[in-house]
C-alpha cells in the first residue's frame, strides 16, 4: 500500500491483482470517456478498444489502483520500455513508462493523479531507473499541466504519430545525473 503526503484526501494507491481488472476498467473507461466528444466515432472505438486490450494485456510491469475510503477512483499501468508499452513503434526508450493514468471525472481534484504518478515514481526508483516517461496529446491538457508541476519535461525526438494525433513525450529524471 502506498500513500502520498501531498494529496487533499487519503489516497490509498496499491498493486492490484486479476480481481481488480473490472474495476481498473471502469475507472479508466469513465476517465478517456469525455473525449469520445472531441475524437470521430472511429477514433474513438479504437482508443477505447486499445484501452481494455492494455488491460487484459500481461505486459505492464505494474497495475496500480487509487482509491479513497476503499473505493476505485483511478488507476494506472506502468510497464518497463516502449516495447512493452506499445509494441515495437518508431520510439524507443528503455526506462520505465508511465501508461493509462486515468481518475474517474467524479474524483478529480483530489490528488489522485499526484499519488499515481508519485508510485510510479517510487516503483521505478526502486528498481534503480534514472528516468521515468508518459506519452500525452494536446487533448489532455490539464494532465499536461499535472506533469510539467511533477517535473516532467518535453522530449520531442521521442513523439509519435497516432491517427493523424501528435503523442507528446514527457521524462522526468528519478535518480542522480550520471545513473541511467
Amino acid at each position: 500500500m502506498i500513500t502520498s503526503a501531498r494529496v487533499k484526501t487519503n489516497v490509498v494507491v496499491r498493486a492490484t491483482d486479476a480481481a481488480d481488472r473490472e474495476n481498473i476498467e471502469q475507472v479508466l473507461l469513465d476517465a478517456y470517456e469525455q473525449f469520445q466528444e472531441v475524437l470521430t466515432h472511429q477514433q474513438w472505438e479504437e482508443y477505447r478498444s486499445n484501452i481494455i486490450a492494455a488491460i487484459s494485456a500481461n505486459k505492464s510491469w505494474a497495475k496500480l489502483l487509487a482509491e479513497v475510503d476503499g473505493n476505485p477512483v483511478g488507476a494506472v499501468l506502468l510497464y518497463t520500455s516502449s516495447v512493452t508499452a506499445y509494441g515495437p513503434a518508431a520510439v524507443s526508450i528503455e526506462h520505465p513508462i508511465i501508461r493509462l493514468l486515468g481518475v474517474k471525472r467524479s474524483a478529480r481534484g483530489q490528488g489522485v493523479a499526484t499519488a499515481l504518478v508519485e508510485a510510479c515514481i517510487r516503483l521505478a526508483q526502486e528498481a534503480g531507473a534514472g528516468y521515468i516517461y508518459l506519452h500525452t496529446s494536446d487533448l489532455m491538457q490539464e494532465a499536461i499541466a499535472l506533469y510539467e508541476k511533477l517535473g516532467f519535461e518535453r522530449m520531442p525526438e521521442k513523439e509519435f504519430t497516432n491517427q493523424a494525433i501528435l503523442v507528446k513525450c514527457y521524462r522526468r529524471q528519478i535518480a542522480s545525473p550520471g545513473i541511467p
